[in-house]
């Protein structure tokens, strides 16, 4: 099991990303200026049918939680902190990354769940067991194809 990824919205400036689906379709020339809020991303989420917790309490809001009868990894976020400039504490707080501490089998369906909200996204393993550890994943990309080609811890 991989110990921490990082989501965020591609910056064409600054993020060497490989596309994950190299179909000769050109990088995104220019960075999203989408900054989905704490609440829309816990929604998206939740839509996806995503359990975890929040690393910072946010009055009000919370990641549905996993239920010990019927865990699933492949639905487990695990800790979930989110940050723009600063780590957001508030439902409103505007998120440009997304860690994920300790996921299950998750990653991936975490992906497609915010990308609709974040644009392109980078995805950034922190484990040396993965190769290409810094994957850009495009808004149009297909789930399936995704998951052929990676390994989704």
């Amino acid at each position: 099991m991989s110990w921490e990824f990082w989501i965020h919205a591609y910056r064409p400036q600054h993020d060497q990303a490989q596309p994950l689906l190299d179909d000769g379709r050109a990088l995104p020339l220019t960075e999203s200026h989408l900054r989905p809020t704490v609440a829309q991303l816990v929604a998206a989420f939740a839509d996806a049918g995503l359990r975890g917790q929040l690393g910072f309490e946010i009055a009000g809001l919370d990641l549905p939680q996993q239920d010990s009868d019927d865990y699933d990894h492949s639905r487990d976020l695990g800790t979930v902190y989110m940050s723009g400039n600063s780590p957001a504490r508030h439902p409103d707080a505007p998120v440009r990354e997304i860690t994920l501490y300790k996921p299950g089998e998750s990653t991936l369906a975490a992906t497609l769940a915010v990308r609709h909200l974040l644009g392109a996204v980078v995805v950034i393993a922190c484990d040396d067991d993965l190769e290409d550890g810094v994957l850009l994943v495009r808004p149009d990309d297909d789930p399936a194809a995704l998951a052929a080609v990676q390994r989704w811890p």
